[in-house]
């Protein structure tokens, strides 16, 4: 399993990357990928902490390009996203 990095951590680079496997080609993008509350028939109920985590990572990321990722403004994504997703999960109970 990926080792989750917290709001302002950067991902390994340059030599870390190659040996984790983990590197891209620059100016490539990953498609989003569909989050669990999305699915058919998915509830609250159904989602566990690291998918929540997950979801609640995507939005902070969203976040964070909507304001440019200008630095200093991580905890504020983090927070508004988890707000967000809460809201999403308590709106499909």
């Amino acid at each position: 399993m990926p080792k989750r990095t917290a709001p302002g951590e950067q991902q390994p680079s340059g030599d870390a990357a190659a040996a984790t496997g983990k590197t891209r080609q620059s100016g490539t993008r990953r498609a989003p990928r569909k989050s669990v509350a999305f699915r058919e028939g998915a509830s609250p109920m159904d989602l566990n902490a690291d998918q929540r985590w997950r979801m609640v990572s995507e939005a902070a990321y969203f976040n964070a390009e909507r304001r440019g990722f200008s630095p200093g403004g991580e905890v504020a994504d983090w927070l508004a996203a988890e707000g967000q997703v809460d809201t999403l999960l308590h709106q499909g109970a």
